[in-house]
């Protein structure tokens, strides 16, 4: 009886051991338990004892943060933009050492579909935001296969400033190959009902959003302002729509029809000018002609430098 109560006692003892054992050892290895704010870069953290600014503000339904963080003789920039719905448009991060700078971007096509942003928690009363961000960045924004390449996984759990009203911070509507207010650029428009709203201006009338779409307005020099119908075969005055294929890595170019109202032109010498309209058009997939996608209320200013 006495050596049955004592395996009894025995066993209970060494359950309860091992059961108190893993309940501590998952406590003692939770994630960023605590929620402060992290930087690691290729697996390796940042010390953020040394030196770290972090600026967050929030534009509309964008949040921007740009700051820097680093040790001595070695200080990193980043300048970062997302939608309050998670989705990235612009990462940079720039390593700076006693080589020199090194610049990394998220890629450029589809940005939203490459890169996770997490927004963990967002208080509006209190301005303070809790967001992950992972993925990988590139040397080059428009190739995967870059030569170069960097994951990275950012924690942020920081106040944020509200911007009003609202301003584009980190310029990146500006056009690529201009100076001057003129280059600030903008096309906005509903996709299917949806607002869609460009983040960037590549090149001549190009623009692309965080998502799959893009859209190029077409001009030469002298077009005359007026209203403009056209169709699949035009190739100036007109609307030309695209949607990025995740599989092939390339904008696929829809049949297009639609108007297009160019009712301001800005000289700016030379043969540059902007110009200033209104757009609506239908778009189908050549390949699934089931996939139809209104574009209305379109409003834009494109430059033209040429």
């Amino acid at each position: 009886m006495h050596v049955k109560l004592f395996v009894f006692l025995f066993v209970t003892f060494f359950l309860n051991s091992c059961s108190n054992s893993t309940i501590q050892d998952e406590e003692e290895l939770p994630i960023n338990p605590d929620q402060k704010t992290y930087i690691k870069v290729n697996n390796i953290y940042h010390d953020m004892n040394y030196h770290h600014v972090f600026n967050i503000i929030k534009s509309g339904d964008v949040f921007y943060i740009y700051g820097e963080f680093g040790v001595p003789n070695s200080i990193n920039y980043i300048s970062i933009a997302f939608t309050n719905e998670g989705q990235i448009f612009n990462f940079k991060y720039t390593i700076s050492s006693y080589q020199g700078f090194m610049d990394y971007y998220c890629y450029r096509n589809y940005p939203s579909n490459f890169f996770n942003v997490d927004i963990v928690n967002l208080d509006l009363d209190s301005n303070k935001i809790k967001v992950r961000l992972r993925g990988f960045l590139y040397d080059q924004a428009d190739n995967l296969n870059s030569f170069e390449r960097i994951e990275v996984d950012m924690f942020f759990n920081e106040t944020f400033t509200v911007s009003n009203p609202p301003q584009n911070f980190l310029t990146n509507i500006r056009h690529v190959n201009c100076t001057g207010q003129h280059c600030f650029n903008y096309c906005n428009a509903k996709i299917n009902n949806r607002l869609w709203t460009a983040r960037h201006d590549y090149s001549n009338g190009v623009f692309t959003s965080e998502d799959p779409y893009k859209i190029e307005i077409k001009f030469t020099p002298n077009t005359p302002t007026g209203i403009y119908d056209f169709n699949n075969s035009a190739t100036v005055n007109c609307i030309k729509f695209y949607k990025f294929n995740v599989n092939t890595l390339n904008f696929e170019e829809f049949q297009v029809s639609g108007v297009l109202d160019l009712n301001y032109k800005e000289f700016h010498g030379g043969i540059s000018n902007s110009f200033f309209g209104n757009f609506q058009l239908t778009a189908t997939n050549p390949n699934n002609p089931n996939e139809v996608i209104q574009i209305t209320d379109g409003k834009y200013r494109s430059f033209n430098p040429y």
